[in-house]
C-alpha cells in the first residue's frame, strides 16, 4: 500500500529498537506471546492463532492474570447490539 496500516506504524514506533526476549504459549491455548525489550520498557505482541484471531500490542503483560497496559490491536471488531 501507499501508506502502511496504522498498526504497522505503531509496531515500528514501539518495537523498532527492541530485541526479542521470549516466545511462549499462553497456558494450553492457541495464543502466543512474543516479548520484546527496549532500553527502558517491555512490550508484548499477543497473537491469537485461530481463524478470526487477532494481534494485540501490550505493555507489561502478565500472562497469569491477563492484565496489562493496552496499546492497540490489528483488527478492530464492532459489536452491534440487537
Amino acid at each position: 500500500p501507499e501508506k502502511p496500516p496504522m498498526f504497522c506504524m505503531l509496531l515500528r514506533k514501539y518495537l523498532s529498537q527492541a530485541r526479542l526476549k521470549k516466545i511462549q504459549q499462553i497456558k494450553s491455548e492457541r495464543i502466543v506471546e512474543l516479548r520484546f525489550e527496549t532500553i527502558d520498557e517491555e512490550y508484548s505482541l499477543v497473537i491469537e492463532l485461530f481463524a478470526n484471531g487477532n494481534i494485540i500490542l501490550v505493555k507489561d503483560f502478565d500472562n497469569d492474570s491477563f492484565k496489562s497496559d493496552f496499546f492497540d490491536l490489528f483488527k478492530k471488531i464492532n459489536w452491534l447490539e440487537k
